[in-house]
């Protein structure tokens, strides 16, 4: 299994690449009036009108804005595209399946923060498995 590491809101996390469609450079978001809390626009990728979330969590202008590093994660759930932005990406980590599905085991009866699935120990540093799907509930 292969988890795609970033940093967003401070904080390490890590996904699944299979749920990623691809990762972006920021770019210009076209702001969509009345959006729900959390989307801030839309984007056309190749096409696709992609709605765009900031789940960074409440910070300053200052914290959240944009730098060179800054991307948009693109997933997709039954054809619904959806992005979200990520302060950096880092890097690929390869690991086994047993270490991923035992990780989400154990946090199962736990009270999640919200976007987060469980926690991981990688390469001697603790990263939180970001719950994407959670992105299409809310």
């Amino acid at each position: 299994m292969k988890l795609l590491q970033f940093i967003m809101g401070g904080e390490q996390y890590v996904v699944d690449v299979l749920a990623i469609h691809s990762v972006e450079k920021i770019q210009d978001i076209t702001r969509v009036p009345n959006a729900p809390e959390g989307v801030i626009g839309v984007i056309n990728v190749r096409g696709l009108m992609t709605t765009i979330v900031d789940v960074r969590g409440n910070q300053s202008e200052e914290t959240n804005a944009y730098t060179k590093d800054t991307r948009i994660v693109l997933i997709e759930d039954q054809n619904d595209p959806l992005g979200f932005i990520v302060d950096q990406t880092s890097n690929v980590f390869t690991i086994e399946d047993q270490l991923y599905h035992q990780a989400l085991e154990a946090n199962e009866q736990e009270e999640n923060r919200q976007y987060s699935c469980g926690v991981m120990y990688i390469h001697e540093q603790w990263y939180t498995i970001f719950d994407y799907q959670s992105l299409f509930r809310s």
